[in-house]
């Protein structure tokens, strides 16, 4: 898109099935455990319901700072890529997720990037691009380490 800022990009090979991988980035009951930020999602139906087009809302938490994101799923195709985007007064924030089977295991693709609402918001969006590399490399590393556990878990 045009005037997009990328901020982030994560690519990881994950000795679990696609489907589980999939499910462990999608449904909250796992979300909930791994990612710390992500205090809750608020739908007007329930999860089960979402599709492209669904919306819902974020409640998240960094450090102290406790904030609401509207949020619009913009695709949606299970298990292999989904696309959503967040609502603020900053902006559009925009995460994309690709996962491809690759052999017994699957290699997760994230990229989140920003269509700020000004110039301002795009030049702060590049100032603080190192830290949005230490938030997200925590979460996503804990994603990676919870897929273990939980594959871990299944063997036992």
């Amino acid at each position: 898109m045009k005037n997009e800022v990328l901020v982030y990009s994560f690519h990881e090979y994950i000795d679990a099935p696609l489907e589980s991988v999939y499910e462990y980035m999608n449904k909250d009951e796992h979300v909930y455990q791994w990612n710390s930020m992500i205090e809750e999602h608020i739908y007007e139906g329930n999860e089960e319901e979402i599709k492209a087009g669904s919306t819902y809302k974020s409640r998240m938490k960094l450090d102290k700072k406790e904030f609401v994101i509207e949020t619009k799923i913009i695709k949606h195709e299970p298990p292999y890529h989904a696309e959503i985007h967040g609502y603020s007064k900053e902006g559009v924030s925009i995460t994309r997720y690709w996962f491809e089977r690759d052999g017994h295991g699957t290699t997760l693709t994230v990229e989140a990037s920003l269509l700020p609402k000004n110039f301002l918001y795009k030049w702060a969006s590049k100032l603080f691009k190192p830290f949005s590399k230490l938030v997200f490399d925590e979460q996503y590393k804990a994603f990676v380490q919870y897929v273990y556990t939980q594959e871990s878990k299944k063997i036992s």
